[in-house]
């Protein structure tokens, strides 16, 4: 038999006390978001710099069984075989960018351990090409390596010890359960937390995610399992999170790693998953409750904000290249309209994202699971509470957050649409919320 919700609720007030004690203290806060992450990029720094002083030897040894995967596979195959009607590359797995983590990972560098991890060199040009050479043995005097460094890439803390026993195509295979695992526990944190509809809910958004791709490209891989685990996470200690700052670090946090692993794929999905999971779990769905706790998410935007800008300062003062001002060079780059396909706007690159999935079975999926949940919830529960319109408010709100992120981003969600659109599960699970809202299919976590 499900439980859901309502069992020993806390009131309303007193949610709205242990939220609002996340702002009581601003100066405090500030200085205590700043500590953290200065902490993390420390952290970041001595991590990466311990993976860079691995021998090179074997993880070159191991990433060059890899060389005729990628011949086969090429840069950028479907894992549907292709011929999906109308679509643009729903199924679609970016090679182009694994094959360029692996030579992130075997480059070699004369410099030391700290200025590469800094710097994280890559062969300069076409990554197909290159990619036999950069792996050939001996010193490759063809190749000219730059700098990528305005990224973090934090992957590398696991790419290179596993390279240093495991194949390409063995990582795959371990890629592969990790992300299983993430999407089966998701699942039960939500079957728990929201019953038999708000499962269906994930599940629905889920798909937009497109799980299939993250277990077989390992640059999806860090979007979709810290979008799915800060899910579970809040599924199941939503109350303990209420309590003083815990909520803001948990979005501060998440922010952070976010940036540390990505390779900016579809990073909206870590801050729009968890906050409509905390926006359902508010036993009262008052005005006060859902405004601060929406107000959260600035929380996210410092952590994802503050990671990306130490990193370039970072790397600016222990290399002295203008890292800085090649990575706003790029920023500015990205929110222009200017691509391979003349100049795009808003609405433009918006269309290509939606073209992304709008002829597969997705959408179909989504109107019957939004249908079947309502019909479910709405037929059970005769006590449609209409006072959470607060919450419905928040949950529209958020659901249109992917789009304001296109619309700024124009360039790279244009160009990176097959990716990008995966933000759309944001939207989907915020919309599909609105019923569990509405007939309180949410709440505390029951035990027992």
């Amino acid at each position: 038999m499900e439980r859901h919700i309502n069992d020993a609720a806390p009131s309303a007030s007193g949610t709205i006390r242990k939220i609002s004690s996340v702002f009581g203290n601003g100066f405090r806060l500030v200085l205590s978001s700043i500590a953290v992450l200065c902490a993390s990029s420390v952290a970041g720094v001595v991590l990466l710099t311990a993976v860079y002083a691995l021998p090179i030897g074997p993880i070159r040894e191991h990433a060059r069984c890899s060389i005729p995967l990628y011949e086969k596979e090429g840069i950028r195959p479907e894992w549907s075989g292709g011929g999906l009607r109308k679509t643009r590359h729903f199924t679609r797995l970016d090679n182009a960018v694994e094959m360029m983590m692996m030579c992130i990972a075997t480059a070699p560098s004369e410099r030391p351990p700290l200025q590469s991890a800094m710097l994280n060199g890559k062969p300069f040009g076409s990554i197909a090409a290159n990619y036999p050479l950069s792996l050939s043995d001996g010193k490759n005097t063809e190749l000219t390596y730059s700098q990528y460094a305005r990224y973090w890439h934090g992957y590398l803390v696991f790419l290179k010890p596993m390279l240093l026993f495991w194949t390409p195509q063995e990582i795959r295979v371990a890629n592969a359960a990790f992300i299983l695992f993430c999407f089966c526990f998701a699942c039960l944190a939500a079957k728990e937390r929201f019953g038999t509809p708000g499962l269906l809910a994930f599940f629905a958004a889920s798909l937009f995610l497109n799980p299939v791709s993250a277990c077989l490209s390992l640059q999806y891989t860090a979007s979709f399992s810290l979008s799915v685990l800060g899910f579970a996470f809040v599924c199941r200690h939503a109350e303990w999170l209420c309590h003083g700052v815990r909520v803001a670090f948990f979005f501060l946090a998440v922010g952070i790693l976010i940036v540390f692993f990505d390779f900016l794929t579809f990073p909206l999905a870590t801050w729009g998953l968890p906050l409509t999971a905390l926006l359902l779990s508010l036993p009262e769905k008052t005005f006060g409750s859902v405004v601060k706790s929406g107000g959260l998410s600035a929380f996210w935007l410092v952590g994802y904000a503050g990671a990306w800008a130490s990193k370039w300062e970072l790397a600016s003062f222990f290399t002295g290249i203008d890292v800085v001002r090649d990575a706003a060079e790029q920023s500015a780059y990205r929110t222009t309209g200017t691509t391979w396909a003349g100049i795009v706007d808003g609405p433009r690159a918006l269309a290509e994202n939606w073209n992304v999935f709008a002829q597969t079975p997705v959408l179909p999926f989504f109107v019957l699971a939004f249908l079947f949940i309502a019909f479910f919830l709405f037929r059970n529960r005769s006590d449609v509470r209409w006072q959470n319109w607060p919450c419905v408010l928040g949950l529209m709100a958020v659901s249109v957050a992917p789009v304001v992120w296109i619309f700024v981003l124009q360039n790279h969600s244009f160009v990176h649409a097959y990716m990008v659109s995966k933000m759309s599960a944001v939207t989907a699970f915020a919309l599909l919320a609105i019923p569990l809202c509405l007939c309180e299919a949410s709440g505390p976590r029951t035990s027992g």
